[in-house]
């Protein structure tokens, strides 16, 4: 009989963060073309789940850059705002302009 290594929970735990890390920012893009546009203001608010990205681009001109241009390359110029923390009240502001 021979025996067989089983993959262990430290492997799978390994194998989720790493999607998460990959799915994570990849999610983003989708998310701000599907947000609904504010009647009052016309702009597009990105959920609140997206702080930590919105955050990164608050303090990096570089993230801010790359995040804008996935953000809103399709559709129409808009405005989207990403909240900076989980409270949602600071935002920072990215568009196709």
């Amino acid at each position: 009989m021979t025996d067989r290594k089983t993959t262990g929970a430290g492997f799978w735990a390994t194998v989720v963060m790493l999607v998460g890390l990959v799915a994570y920012p990849l999610s983003f893009g989708p998310a701000c073309w599907l947000t609904e546009r504010n009647p009052m203001t016309l702009n597009r608010v990105a959920p609140r789940f997206y702080s930590p990205i919105g955050w990164l681009c608050w303090q990096s001109g570089q993230a801010r850059k790359v995040f804008n241009w996935y953000a809103t390359l399709r559709g129409p110029d808009y405005v989207l705002l990403v909240p900076v923390d989980s409270s949602g009240s600071a935002v920072v502001g990215m568009s196709r302009r």
